[in-house]
């Protein structure tokens, strides 16, 4: 479980520091930013500072769960909104997939978009594991016959 617990915290830990470079960075430099997993989301808000301050709050309240000050529901509350944002940049890399091309219009082969997107696909994921695990591991696994 150890083991689990520390790798589980590094996936978090990753993920809060991407949000808090991608929110830095639509706050810093709104206009040139344009990379597919943050598409969808500016797509459905519209608006660069909102976003960014969505990624920076999303960020800070996964290190605050990470500190281990917060009970244990009010804990996985707070990391629910960094999983949406991961689930949605996944989703939007996801999409420019099918389409094959870019958020920005670029044409390419969907298996080059694929394998460039899969990093943000992949962190969705793991992320997904990694908040569970940081909360005790699914409730099943906690109860013996």
């Amino acid at each position: 479980m150890f083991i689990m617990s520390r790798a589980s915290s590094w996936m978090l830990m990753y993920a809060a520091l991407l949000h808090a470079v991608w929110g830095c960075l639509l706050l810093t430099m709104p206009q040139d930013i344009g990379a597919t997993p943050l598409a969808l989301l500016h797509s459905i808000v519209g608006v660069p500072w909102i976003e960014g301050c969505v990624y920076l709050l999303a960020s800070a309240g996964t290190l605050w769960m990470l500190s281990g000050r917060l009970p244990a529901q009010s804990s996985i509350l707070i990391g629910l909104p960094q999983q949406l944002l991961l689930m949605v940049s996944a989703g939007g890399s996801l999409w420019a997939v099918l389409l094959g091309q870019y958020a920005d219009g670029v044409p390419r082969p969907w298996g080059f978009i694929f394998a460039d997107q899969l990093p943000a696909m992949l962190a969705a994921l793991c992320h997904t594991g990694s908040l569970i695990a940081f909360h005790g591991g699914w409730w099943w696994q906690n109860t013996r016959p």
